[in-house]
């Protein structure tokens, strides 16, 4: 069976998008019994929760400071898939996935990385440069980096 073909169940929980999505692959980790990494650099940068920009860097906040980018989110008896849709359906930034697996026997994992939608702004055939398209899904966004 698919990987994120896998029905999972995630506790509502106030965390910052970031943590939620670990809580996804926590949950894949459980259910398929293969352990799934989460890998989506500046999540929280992109996602805009509750319509803030949170430092760049997660450890310069306090606990507390934390709470205003927190929302309550959570699934129960939901796909993978469909729970990776749920959560990414109000970020800032148009997010997709890729799911990277390493098949060796001794150590086997996957990486499930969200990153956001990049385009070709030049460049050259074989080396081409790209740029990612943050902030793309608000009104109110902070200039692009």
């Amino acid at each position: 069976m698919p990987l994120l073909n896998h029905v999972i169940d995630v506790p509502v929980a106030g965390r910052l998008p970031s943590a939620h999505f670990e809580a996804i692959c926590e949950a894949v980790t459980n259910a398929a019994g293969i352990a799934i990494k989460a890998n989506a650099p500046w999540l929280n940068q992109y996602f805009l929760p509750n319509g803030l920009q949170p430092p760049r860097y997660e450890w310069m906040l306090s606990d507390k400071d934390k709470e205003k980018f927190c929302f309550a989110w959570g699934v129960t008896r939901m796909t993978a898939r469909d729970a990776i849709i749920d959560l990414i359906e109000p970020s800032a930034t148009t997010l997709h996935w890729g799911l990277l697996c390493n098949p060796e026997p001794w150590d086997r994992y996957c990486r499930l990385n969200l990153v956001p939608v990049q385009v070709v702004v030049g460049g050259s055939e074989d080396n081409p440069a790209r740029k990612a398209i943050i902030y793309d899904r608000c009104k109110k966004c902070p200039p692009q980096e």
